[in-house]
């Protein structure tokens, strides 16, 4: 993801059910030279119910670099998703393991 605005972006695509995913990085490098604020959270399929933020209104200051290592683990029928509080220009790659319960 290289754009991110206020509209939330699932960080994997097409996550689909019967999966169990393990987040095991979030790499997050602000690329448009100005100061901004990023969130992370966990929903259910339609991106709205059940919100559980990892973090909200984060800011990261400009050409800065964000690395969450910590071991997230989500089922098939939730979404990660980013946002930012306006267009802001983020490198935003993801790393995890699809464990396939089909």
């Amino acid at each position: 993801i290289n754009a991110v605005s206020s509209t939330p972006q699932d960080m994997i695509p097409s996550p689909t059910a019967n999966h169990i995913y393990v987040i095991l990085t979030v790499f997050i490098k602000e690329t448009g030279g100005a100061d901004e604020t990023l969130s992370i959270r966990i929903t259910d399929a339609d991106g709205s119910s059940n919100v559980h933020y990892l973090f909200d209104s984060f800011p990261i200051g400009a050409a800065d670099t964000f690395i969450l290592n910590d071991k997230i683990v989500i089922s098939g029928d939730r979404h990660l998703l980013v946002s930012s509080g306006n267009a802001a220009n983020f490198d935003v790659t993801v790393s995890y393991i699809d464990q396939d319960w089909t």
